[in-house]
């Protein structure tokens, strides 16, 4: 939906802005499951919660986007700045 590309673009515009204000990129690969589980909660509100099977693949995307953000955070903590 266009609500979902709009969500999506502001979040990852904020990651990429917080990341160069704090001159770490990793802070913007942080955002990219979180990304993911927006799109899954902009898609679950959409179709107005009518389906179980959304519900539940809908919390599963947003654990599994909280675990991959944090593991992206946890790697990168405390370690020289990425020479990409």
């Amino acid at each position: 939906t266009i609500a979902a590309a709009f969500a999506i673009t502001i979040l990852q515009t904020i990651g990429w802005l917080l990341s160069l204000a704090l001159k770490r990129q990793h802070i913007a690969d942080v955002f990219w499951g979180p990304g993911i589980a927006l799109v899954s909660w902009i898609s679950l509100l959409w179709n107005e919660f009518n389906s179980m099977a959304l519900i539940i693949l809908t919390l599963l995307t947003t654990l599994w986007a909280g675990r991959l953000a944090h593991t992206i955070h946890q790697r990168n903590k405390g370690k020289a700045e990425d020479k990409r």
